[in-house]
């Protein structure tokens, strides 16, 4: 495999642990002091979702954390609501304001790594969440670690990769044992998932598939079941065995038929096989879970056409070009608001 080669695949196997380990959500936020205009706040972000008033809405946060007390509290709340949203680069953009009044905040160094991993900035990312280690108090810490792994992976360091992904299941592990009574336990077998995601990532593939193997004996939950078929489904992939991916991506798909990962997953593996009608069917069930989904869209206008479908397709490339717009939009609305805000400090 050439260096270019496989450095694309590591980043295919990265993107796919991230969207494993992006479902845990950070800590509950609350805007209930006044003087940070919680209802207000609230009301800019749950616009934002909608994609409504995008302007006006940034705005309103900006004027917020600019007439606060506590400024650097507000952009953290407003920060890690937008990451528990999957806005990771508006996240990155708020956390970061926040981080630079309060360097020694290891919550909110662990917080602006997280959303850096997602957005692929993996040395930005492993610096915050190194800093975080040295600023927490100590104890299990199975998240931070779990970040760490897949940013080294996405350097390709896959020796400090692996270390920190036996980390976060041990720590996982040492969470549960001390856990109160009466609190739901975290899911080991996520983060065993993303040290699977290194082996594979590293072209290790059987010790891949055996740790897969053992994972499936414990699952118990739907969601660990699709998220273990996906992955050994990638793997069987990469090393040729189609009807082996095939069948593994269908199970995946079976467990959670609401979930969008893998049947767009499953879907682009049909486009890299020339399995176009396969592909269809998939990718509009995608459309129609996730409106906005960019990659489906795009999939959708290259895919019509070659079945016969030229208005579909231009349908389809005309929704995936406003889809782009918007959140080319967002990134130039958040950097005309990060010059602003830097401004007043």
């Amino acid at each position: 495999m050439t260096p270019s080669a496989r450095f694309a695949r590591v980043g295919v196997v990265v993107g796919l642990a991230l969207l494993l380990a992006s479902g845990r959500a950070v800590a509950q936020v609350e805007f209930g002091a006044p003087r940070n205009d919680g209802a207000r706040i609230e009301q800019a972000l749950q616009a934002l979702r909608q994609g409504r008033d995008v302007d006006a809405n940034l705005a309103a946060l900006k004027e917020s954390i600019e007439r606060s007390r506590d400024p650097a509290a507000v952009a953290q709340q407003i920060g890690s609501v937008l990451l528990v949203d999957g806005r990771f680069a508006l996240a990155a953009d708020f956390l970061a304001l926040a981080r630079a009044r309060r360097p020694e905040d290891g919550q909110l160094a662990l917080l602006l790594g997280r959303a850096q991993a997602q957005l692929h900035q993996f040395a930005p990312a492993i610096e915050q969440l190194e800093a975080a280690e040295r600023l927490l108090p100590a104890g299990p810490r199975p998240q931070l670690h779990q970040f760490l792994a897949i940013s080294w992976m996405g350097l390709q360091r896959f020796d400090e990769a692996e270390q920190r992904a036996r980390r976060a299941v041990d720590d996982a592990a040492s969470w549960n044992a001390a856990l109160p009574a009466g609190r739901a336990p975290l899911d080991v077998v996520d983060f065993e998932l993303t040290r699977a995601q290194v082996l594979h990532a590293a072209v290790r593939f059987d010790d891949a598939l055996a740790l897969l193997v053992l994972l499936s004996t414990r699952a118990k939950e739907p969601l660990d079941r699709s998220k273990i078929e996906l992955l050994s489904a990638k793997i069987l992939d990469t090393r040729g065995d189609v009807e082996g991916a095939a069948r593994a991506f269908a199970v995946a798909r079976a467990a959670t038929p609401q979930r969008v990962e893998p049947l767009y997953e499953e879907a682009t593996f049909c486009i890299r096989r020339q399995r176009h009608a396969e592909a269809k069917p998939l990718l509009e069930q995608v459309v129609a879970l996730e409106p906005d989904h960019e990659g489906a869209w795009f999939n959708l206008a290259r895919l019509l056409p070659r079945l016969g479908d030229a208005a579909g397709g231009k349908k389809a490339a005309e929704r995936y070009a406003a889809v782009h717009a918007a959140k080319l939009a967002d990134d130039e609305r958040m950097t005309e608001l990060r010059r602003a805000l830097d401004a007043k400090k």
